[in-house]
């Protein structure tokens, strides 16, 4: 069988669709893009620190239940290509909210120049997290303010 580029399978995306979602609700689901080998492939990864540089326990800052992991250079693979083929159009959306906020700065239309960008200002170690995590309400009752969870019940 053969494999589809991440390229393609993002290309296929209805991406009217899914910038009118995230203009609406400030968030869009769109269909399985990774197959579930690249996502066990990805997940394969977790036991081996040498990958992350950095791994973030939610629970402790009251973000839910479950931890980031931040990726490590080199970079896996299949990242690295939904990172290129994913850029330009997230870019662009990102974009028009930037306009709608009344903000002066634009994201470069290349990945490659955001970087740079990032690099000029001190933002050097890559920010990709390992997808797979586990959401959720730490145990008791929480209130949230604003995006964030501010006080639990226990």
């Amino acid at each position: 069988m053969r494999r589809i580029s991440v390229r393609k399978r993002l290309d296929a995306l209805d991406w009217r669709a899914i910038e009118r979602s995230l203009d609406e609700r400030g968030y869009a689901r769109i269909p399985r893009v990774l197959t579930k080998a690249e996502c066990r492939a990805l997940a394969a990864l977790e036991p081996d620190d040498r990958r992350f540089r950095s791994r973030i326990d939610m629970a402790r800052f009251g973000f839910g239940v479950g931890r980031y992991s931040y990726f490590a250079r080199p970079l896996p693979r299949l990242v690295v290509e939904l990172r290129r083929a994913g850029y330009t159009r997230l870019a662009s959306i990102a974009n028009s909210w930037m306009a709608a906020l009344g903000q002066k700065e634009r994201y470069p239309a290349r990945l490659k120049d955001f970087l740079a960008r990032c690099a000029a200002r001190g933002q050097t170690k890559p920010t990709p997290r390992r997808p797979g995590i586990r959401h959720g309400r730490p145990p008791g009752r929480c209130k949230r303010d604003g995006a964030l969870l501010t006080s639990c019940e226990r």
